[in-house]
């Protein structure tokens, strides 16, 4: 028994058998190649996708066709769905009214291009309180027939081709929209009401007088504010207002349009893919417009105006250096943030 273990530990042990590197280095290989095959792919696909859109882009030269105010009833944009039930609940809607934007793109280069010698030469004179209870009607009349007269002249304008003079054109474009508010109370009871009003400014004036009053508010940045207060300041007297521009005024329409602005979705959403200024403007007069009709008793949507009151007040201290009139909106809000309180 001592023999055979002196045996077995003689024995010299079998060697481990080396495994070859070569299969890993394959694999490693392997993994690389196609790494770099992969980065070099998306490396070259970016490029490929902009030229594809660069492709889509329309000539900046070519003319606009005509500017018509019977644009948004027969315009390609319109919802096509009569009730929220009618064809199994789909709703048609162009991408252009879901995003109420129109890219710089569309525009023709004269519209682009902003002359510093027009803007100077076209620069409306800025009273030391417009808009205020004190101008005459005949004041503000005057100033907004300067401004139309200011249009007719301007060559971008004159590019979309009007069928007749600028104060009659938007006489009649303003009268449209009085005609047609927008929903106010109830847009969220169904998905097809909140497009509606998503997409109302195209449905009601269509895309080129869209593009038109975009073009109008980007030309004349400087003289805008001092206009709508005009406006304004004439509104409150409509027989005025009708023998001036032949705007029949609807006091529950422009209410209609102020609630719009404030408290839904869709004028909400509108006023934000607005620049900053237009925004907080269009909501300071929204909030006057509402306030006049809880004085009157005709807030028939129970429009509480204190949470926009503090919120444009906010807006306007920490984001108005722009506006031309900031401390003639801040006067007003405060005044009316101390009444509601």
């Amino acid at each position: 028994m001592q023999a055979k273990i002196n045996e077995a530990t003689r024995q010299p042990r079998k060697k481990k058998r080396q495994r070859s590197m070569l299969p890993f280095l394959l694999l490693i290989c392997s993994v690389g190649g196609g790494a770099v095959i992969a980065f070099q792919y998306f490396q070259q696909k970016p490029s490929e996708e902009i030229l594809v859109v660069r492709e889509n882009v329309p000539v900046a030269a070519q003319p606009l066709p005509a500017a018509s105010l019977s644009d948004g009833s027969q315009q390609q944009y319109n919802l096509t769905s009569h009730s929220p039930s009618s064809q199994n609940g789909s709703i048609a809607i162009d991408q252009g009214e879901q995003s109420g934007s129109i890219s710089q793109s569309e525009l023709p280069a004269s519209q682009l291009a902003v002359q510093p010698e027009e803007q100077q030469a076209g620069t409306i004179d800025q009273p030391e309180a417009p808009g205020s209870s004190h101008q005459e009607p005949s004041e503000s009349r005057a100033a907004i027939e300067a401004f139309y007269s200011h249009l007719d002249q301007q060559p971008y304008v004159r590019n979309f081709h009007f069928d007749s003079a600028s104060n009659v054109y938007f006489s009649q474009l303003i009268q449209k929209m009085l005609d047609t508010p927008p929903v106010v109370s109830g847009e969220t009871n169904d998905l097809f009401t909140i497009l509606q009003n998503t997409a109302h400014f195209f449905r009601v004036v269509g895309r080129q007088n869209i593009l038109a009053m975009k073009a109008i508010i980007s030309h004349e940045h400087q003289s805008y504010e001092k206009i709508l207060s005009d406006f304004y300041s004439i509104s409150k007297q409509p027989d005025y207002l009708r023998e001036s521009f032949s705007i029949d005024l609807k006091e529950d329409a422009l209410y209609d349009y102020a609630g719009f602005f404030l408290t839904t979705m869709g004028g909400r959403l509108y006023l934000f893919r607005r620049d900053s200024s237009l925004r907080m403007i269009v909501s300071y007069y929204s909030i006057l417009v509402v306030e006049e009709a809880v004085q009157s008793g005709r807030n028939r949507h129970g429009i509480d105006i204190r949470p926009a009151i503090d919120n444009l007040i906010g807006e306007i201290e920490n984001s108005g250096n722009q506006l031309q009139l900031k401390e003639h909106y801040l006067d007003n809000l405060y005044d009316l943030k101390e009444k509601y309180l």
